[in-house]
Formats: structure tokens, sequence, C-alpha cells
């Protein structure tokens, strides 16, 4: 597939240039420009798309759990799954937590 260029919509780069028209891109259309197969995009979107991870140093803490609690209360009702994760104030805990949740490809 031909592209004129990627059209930037803030974050999110949803939408290209076709023919001087502006089009919402489909999954094809990303999989042709990343190179990739619908496939594999189709299972980074799913993976990326559902959960958010939450990495705290200790979890011994009213303001932790409170933190906790009301970003779930945000994140639930619009789709997103919370994952939180416990580093115990270790460098390298935090270091092999991360890397888990990166190879899982959550959001944020």
């Amino acid at each position: 597939m031909d592209f004129d260029q990627v059209a930037v919509n803030g974050a999110n780069s949803n939408h290209i240039k076709k023919g001087g028209v502006i089009m919402a891109s489909t999954i094809y259309d990303v999989a042709a420009r990343a190179g990739l197969s619908v496939g594999a995009i189709s299972k980074y979107i799913n993976a990326k798309s559902i959960s958010v991870a939450i990495l705290l140093p200790m979890l011994d803490s009213t303001f932790c759990t409170s933190m906790i609690s009301s970003i779930e209360s945000t994140l639930l009702p619009l789709g997103y799954s919370v994952i939180v994760c416990e580093c115990h104030n270790h460098a390298e805990m935090e270091l092999r937590k991360t890397q888990y949740l990166i190879d899982r490809m959550v959001y944020g």
C-alpha cells in the first residue's frame, strides 16, 4: 500500500493521508506501514489496550492502597485491567518487574 504520510493525531497515530485525504487507518494499513503481519499487529494492539501497570516500592501504606483504588475505579469502567507490582525497595527487583510488564506490553 502506498502512503503519502502518516498524520499524527495527538498521542494517537490513527489516521493516514492517502491522495491528500486524511482517513482513519485500519489494522491492514498499520501492518503494511510497520512491515508486520496483521496477526502481529492485532496481538500488540490487544495486549496494549487492556492493561495498565502500577509499580510501587512498597504496598504497606494507606496512601498507596488509596491511590490504587482511585486508579482502578477510574480505569475499570473504561475496560482496562490494572496490574499492581511491588518491588520492595530493591532496584534489581524493580528492573525484573519492569521487564515483566514490558514483555506483557502493558499500556502504561
